[in-house]
């Protein structure tokens, strides 16, 4: 079923549902990773809040599945970890292949999206379960990356790599992000060295003070970017001082 590909095994699906929910789905059978779910075509790809991933043939869709132990509340952290891992493998791409002047596009915005310039290219949705011991809990990293073709995600503004140097197919991609996606969350150690990572994060996430926009559901938030906790979670500085903690939410930057 699998194939040895780099530090992590590979599932290669011609098409599927969703990477995610294969990837899940194998968890529950008694797969325990680490191991790659990645097909050419998806169906029902998703993005995060149930939105529709609209997926095109020569995009990546893959999902990676890593059993864990550590402290549950950690593991919203991941997104995180997840996001940096793809900038590393990115940029490695565009640096091997004489584009490092394109590098200084790429950005992360909270808590899930990749971006180039203005425009997504590409976006983490991670789902976790847990066993029948509670230290315990099956995660699944999935990314979609517009490698070839942009306008993905339905109703976002989308670039694709490929117009910024990066002619790249997605199992190339995959061997840079698999390298990437285990040294992180080597790094991040179930939490334990997500100072590191937070630090790696905001070094990708811009300068703050920026105007921000905050979606919390039919809830507003305006300020202005004020960077990350200690924990993970999206300070905005508000027009009276205070700075407000997010857990989730949806982000825009005017």
């Amino acid at each position: 079923m699998t194939a040895g590909y780099g530090v992590s095994a590979v599932l290669h699906l011609e098409t599927c549902g969703s990477t995610n929910k294969e990837a899940m789905r194998l968890a529950h059978s008694g797969e325990t990773g680490p191991l790659w779910v990645c097909a050419r075509l998806q169906s029902e790809g998703r993005g995060r809040s149930g939105r529709k991933w609209v997926s095109k043939q020569g995009n990546l869709f893959a999902s990676l599945l890593v059993r864990l132990k550590g402290p549950m509340e950690n593991l919203g952290q991941l997104s995180l970890v997840a996001g940096i891992a793809v900038a590393d493998a990115i940029t490695l791409a565009l640096t091997e292949r004489g584009e490092q002047k394109q590098v200084g596009k790429l950005w992360l915005k909270w808590p899930n999206d990749i971006m180039f310039g203005p425009a997504k290219c590409g976006g983490l949705l991670v789902e976790t379960s847990t066993s029948q011991h509670d230290e315990v809990a099956n995660i699944v990293i999935g990314v979609g990356l517009n490698l070839a073709h942009g306008a993905n995600l339905e109703d976002r503004a989308t670039s694709c790599l490929s117009d910024h140097g990066l002619e790249i197919l997605p199992t190339e991609i995959l061997a840079y992000l698999d390298q990437a996606m285990l040294l992180r969350l080597h790094q991040w150690d179930r939490g334990n060295g997500f100072s590191a990572i937070r630090a790696s994060w905001l070094a990708m996430a811009g300068k703050a003070g920026r105007p921000i926009t905050v979606h919390e559901g039919a809830n507003v938030i305006k300020g202005r970017f004020e960077g990350l906790s200690q924990e993970g979670r999206l300070l905005v500085r508000l027009d009276g001082g205070t700075v407000k903690e997010i857990a989730w939410g949806d982000v825009l930057f005017p």
